[in-house]
């Protein structure tokens, strides 16, 4: 556990505090909240018609992503060049000297620099300071939501609280407020520190700390105000969650899968570096933003400090269909394992559309593994590294990193 931090959890046994309504007195008035909600989120408001504009949106731009690597396949060419409509002439080539014109590339993955982190064995992506202005460190902002922000459309509500789009009244730009009951999980902050905090603005905070990471989701202010909290976040739009994006996509190409599986690793490298094991990574807490072609991790509501002596198995809060093997068969599951773990279930059902197992019962007997032929061998090696039922068998992350599949050329 990280030196400056001792933490403080509450038994997860206890009955969750009860969401807060947009519709409740008071509430609305104060501040609404957003972060884009997790698996069982029911999110209400807008028309059928904007969902399938929203929708078609995402289908236009992937067929756009995913031309170009569809006919790298078949042509086996070293660069992408433009497409071009049926009904518009195909320009004529340009001189040899000239490059020719490339469609947008998935967003390029930053070098690592190693950072010291818990064991000095993770690394964490660097990335220059957020351009947005934050609040500073850990105090809360002491003015009024409602002051500095205009409340925008309801976007859901979960076992968190609710959500809510936000507009930033000092320059427009548009935020996610999410809004919660305050919890009794909190977090002391030592030595500069003393005061009790909530954990999951404690550990946001300490995420947020530049060199910040591009694909872990920011918090920009955040509001204690009576019976509850108001963190403004980062909204990256226009996005879905990866769970969403599977579904309206024809399958991932697993040279997409690549790029998505490199920054979701550095994501949680990230995490882990600062001392913070997300406990809860699945496709329903990673958001997809198309243009750029770009992945981002949210909700660290069920989130840790690492602890390099585990957790209570008979604890674990994440979502039950990604709770590794170790949690059913062992007193502690630990922060790196389980991360591995959780990103071997996310490219298997990236690459193959559907998740490996339907059940507990299935993961603990070892059925057979059923891929689509398309999943090249690297590939699949990598995923059943990741799936080993010993965690003490995983990779490590920046083994993840090394793997031939992620370090081959697209």
């Amino acid at each position: 556990m990280p030196a400056e931090l001792r933490r403080i959890e509450s038994n997860s046994s206890e009955v969750p505090p009860r969401p807060l309504p947009c519709s409740e007195p008071g509430v609305m008035d104060q501040s609404p909240a957003h972060g884009p909600p997790p698996e069982n989120t029911t999110v209400h408001g807008g028309s059928r018609k904007r969902g399938r504009g929203i929708r078609a949106f995402f289908r236009s731009a992937w067929n756009f992503l995913k031309k170009p690597f569809r006919d790298r396949r078949q042509r086996k060419v070293g660069s992408l060049v433009p497409l071009v409509s049926k009904e518009e002439p195909v320009p004529k080539p340009e001189p040899a000297t000239q490059e020719p014109e490339a469609i947008p590339e998935p967003a390029s993955t930053p070098e690592l620099e190693p950072i010291p982190g818990p064991s000095g064995l993770q690394s964490s992506v660097r990335t220059e300071p957020s351009s947005v202005t934050v609040a500073s460190d850990y105090e809360a902002h002491s003015g009024d939501l409602k002051d500095f922000y205009t409340l925008g459309d309801f976007l859901g509500e979960g076992s968190y609280g609710v959500v809510c789009k936000g507009l930033r009244k000092s320059d427009g730009k548009e935020v996610a407020i999410k809004r919660s009951s305050k919890s009794v999980d909190v977090s002391f902050i030592d030595p500069d520190y003393p005061i009790p905090l909530y954990r999951e603005v404690a550990l946001l905070v300490m995420l947020r700390r530049p060199p910040t990471c591009p694909y872990v989701i920011e918090l920009y202010d955040w509001f204690d105000r009576d019976h509850a909290l108001s963190l403004v976040m980062e909204f990256p739009q226009p996005c879905t969650t990866l769970n969403e994006f599977i579904s309206m996509v024809e399958g991932i190409p697993e040279e997409i899968s690549k790029v998505f599986m490199l920054q979701l690793v550095q994501a949680v490298q990230h995490c882990i570096s600062r001392g913070v094991f997300h406990n809860d990574v699945h496709l329903a807490n990673i958001l997809v933003n198309v243009n750029p072609l770009q992945l981002k991790l949210i909700d660290f509501g069920l989130a840790h400090l690492v602890d390099e002596n585990g957790y209570d198995s008979s604890l674990y809060s994440g979502a039950f269909q990604c709770m590794p093997p170790e949690a059913f068969e062992r007193p502690r599951y630990h922060a790196v394992p389980t991360s591995v773990w959780f990103l071997g279930l996310v490219l298997f059902t990236m690459v193959n559309g559907r998740k490996p197992f339907l059940s507990a019962r299935e993961m603990m007997c070892r059925c057979t593994i059923d891929w689509v032929p398309s999943a090249s061998v690297e590939c699949k090696d990598l995923t059943m590294k990741c799936l080993k039922r010993r965690p003490e068998l995983r990779p490590t992350l920046e083994e993840i990193l090394q793997h031939p599949w992620l370090t081959a050329e697209m």
